[in-house]
């Protein structure tokens, strides 16, 4: 598993989609928001193009239905909600205020 300490070994009871989820995930915020958070929050700004990426990476999915829109299981959606959460809270709640 290459996405860091898993303490319960939650990993071993994922569907392939989950864990695909949770990798990429993780890797967005670690390649993308970890370093600039911090910096949108002081300047009290809405980080777009960042938001915008959760489309691109298929994250705003969690209870809709319809064409084009990436199933996501409530497993997933939960992994998608801690990592974005790890980065910085107000993503994870950007994200539920748009899903």
């Amino acid at each position: 598993m290459t996405t860091g300490v898993d303490y319960y070994d939650i990993a071993a009871d994922l569907t392939p989609r989950e864990l695909e989820v949770w990798r990429s995930v993780r890797a967005f915020v670690d390649e993308e928001v970890i370093g600039v958070a911090g910096g949108f929050w002081e300047r009290a700004e809405m980080p777009l193009d960042l938001l915008r990426r959760y489309g691109a990476l298929n994250l705003v999915g969690d209870g809709l239905r319809g064409p084009g829109v990436p199933e996501l299981s409530h497993t997933a959606a939960g992994l998608v909600t801690m990592e974005l959460s790890r980065g910085d809270g107000s993503f994870a709640t950007m994200l539920g205020v748009q899903a």
